[in-house]
């Protein structure tokens, strides 16, 4: 974030809110360097969802934040789960490749995985090296009583929505590549329980 021009004063204090528990592990300010960039964007080559289970955690210093341990897994989780229709496991590549409103719908315990082609790449200029960013774009639901649907999938959101839950009169896209997303990919259906 450039902060050159965000204080008014001498004052060089920042405060950071957010609505969710975030455990910073750093936290740097400098100056910056005008580096010219490359930037190349990769779209998966393959893209598969397959049920996963659940890491083993442990507690970072006593905290709620925690370190997960991706081969010590459990195959049950102490929670509930939404009721609705979730993506069908398997191959899921056409859901990733574009932010159309057809979304990997994942259950907990589910993992997408991704593979992109290094063949796609050109090698980093001498004195530079190459970093990695994963661009994903969708939405995140909880059982909060407190939140909209919470114990439903359904209604699913949509980018173009005005907000969640959405007004009446606005809906879930109903183009024919929208409706045979749902029939051919949301096939896993859940009955769902709150605990």
């Amino acid at each position: 974030f450039d902060l050159k021009d965000a204080f008014e004063t001498e004052d060089y204090r920042i405060r950071i809110t957010t609505n969710a528990a975030i455990y910073w592990d750093q936290f740097l300010v400098g100056s910056s360097r005008q580096v010219p960039l490359q930037i190349q964007r990769l779209r998966p080559t393959a893209a598969d969802l397959s049920w996963r289970g659940y890491p083993a955690h442990t507690s970072i210093n006593g905290t709620f934040a925690f370190r997960y341990h991706y081969d010590r897994l459990h195959t049950e989780a102490p929670w509930g789960t939404h009721a609705g229709s979730y993506t069908r496991l398997g191959p899921v590549t056409e859901l990733v490749q574009a932010v159309d409103d057809r979304f990997a719908i994942m259950f907990h315990g589910d993992e997408l995985s991704f593979e992109f082609s290094a063949n796609d790449l050109y090698p980093p200029a001498p004195g530079t090296k190459r970093s990695f960013m994963l661009y994903a774009s969708g939405f995140g639901k909880d059982m909060d009583f407190h939140s909209a649907y919470s114990q439903t999938v359904e209604p699913l959101p949509f980018h173009g929505m005005s907000s969640y839950p959405y007004p009446k009169g606005e809906r879930y896209p109903q183009s024919e590549a929208h409706l045979e997303y749902v029939e051919a990919y949301n096939t896993r259906h859940v009955k769902g329980y709150y605990r």
